[in-house]
């Protein structure tokens, strides 16, 4: 529960970053034990670099997934303590597929410092997301079948996600980055709101816990692609990285894109036109208002307590901190 000391006078968005910071703190000492716990007496650790390895590889972050994790299991009235677990497998999981993206997308930095792959080499940071992803399936099944056909589910879909980005994603196409947001970030959102529900033993939340979840996480890939948005202006490689961003252009337009066919190779001088012809930063922004009232919505369909408040309140608090890296935005009111 929140302390008892929690001022009275503090606004929502106060009292859920202290909310937030708490569960943070959880989560990040939770996932330091179990590490510590699964390779103190594993020769093949004691013997190498691994063990510095993984825990590089979850140092930092937001742990946002799982403190929606928390977060979801207390407002369905549910003990944290039982779903800790589950918070700390599915940032197990998100950090693997971060480790494994930088090397794929090449990213030199990750945090502020060194990505994985910088550091310790490709191969290194292939097996050390194969070993986190392994980890939180074991810990996955603490939960029964349920969580991990869920996970499996949802890993399968996040590489589906992954596959349409690369193969696809250059391709002015508004129904494609729909399947993209969905699979690729959506999913993910929502396995750690659904993990909450099945930790707080409430069956007949699962399907709400899932779609806020992956509504939410939505809702962040607008917010991102939105930054890139920005950055495109004064860094034409973002291109290079953010593949998706010319379907994201198509679906904010909703397919009408002026003086432009749909076509599969477009250079960033292209983009850019089309993104200031068509007010296209603007319409994005409109869109991501209107996700986080979908949002919203869904999380008014919770038990009615301060942890349902915190639901609807978590999108802004969050998105607000992500246009924060696009300084030209980041006054947008939500």
């Amino acid at each position: 529960m929140l302390s008892s000391g929690v001022n009275l006078m503090m606004s929502v968005s106060e009292k859920l970053m202290m909310y937030y910071l708490s569960r943070k703190r959880l989560i990040e000492e939770r996932m330091k034990e179990i590490v510590s716990l699964t390779t103190k007496f594993d020769p093949v650790f004691k013997e190498t670099e691994a063990y510095d390895m993984v825990m590089y590889g979850i140092h930092g972050g937001k742990k946002l997934r799982g403190v929606l994790t928390l977060l979801t299991c207390e407002a369905l009235g549910g003990n944290i303590d039982k779903a800790l677990d589950a918070a700390v497998a599915v940032e197990f999981v998100h950090n693997a597929s971060l480790i494994h993206d930088d090397v794929i997308d090449g990213d030199e930095e990750r945090r502020g410092r060194e990505s994985f792959w910088k550091k310790y080499g490709v191969t290194a940071a292939i097996i050390s997301g194969h070993y986190l992803i392994s980890l939180s399936l074991s810990i996955f099944r603490k939960y029964g079948w349920k969580a991990v056909e869920a996970f499996n589910k949802a890993w399968m879909n996040t590489l589906k996600g992954g596959i349409i980005d690369i193969w696809k994603g250059k391709t002015f196409d508004e129904k494609l980055y729909k399947i993209i947001a969905k699979l690729k970030t959506g999913e993910f959102f929502a396995i750690a709101s659904l993990m909450g529900a099945i930790a707080a033993e409430k069956e007949n939340y699962e399907k709400i816990a899932y779609m806020y979840g992956s509504q939410l996480g939505f809702a962040f890939q607008i917010a991102d692609d939105i930054v890139d948005l920005v950055k495109l202006q004064s860094n034409k490689n973002i291109l290079l990285h953010s593949l998706s961003l010319p379907a994201f252009v198509a679906w904010v337009l909703e397919g009408k894109i002026k003086g432009i066919k749909k076509i599969s190779l477009i250079s960033s001088e292209d983009l850019l036109k089309i993104i200031k012809e068509n007010n296209v930063l603007e319409k994005a922004l409109n869109k991501l208002k209107d996700k986080v009232a979908e949002v919203e919505k869904i999380a008014s369909l919770f038990p009615e307590n301060t942890y349902s408040m915190f639901l609807k309140e978590i999108p802004k608090l969050a998105i607000k901190k992500m246009l924060s890296e696009a300084p030209m935005i980041s006054k947008f009111i939500i």
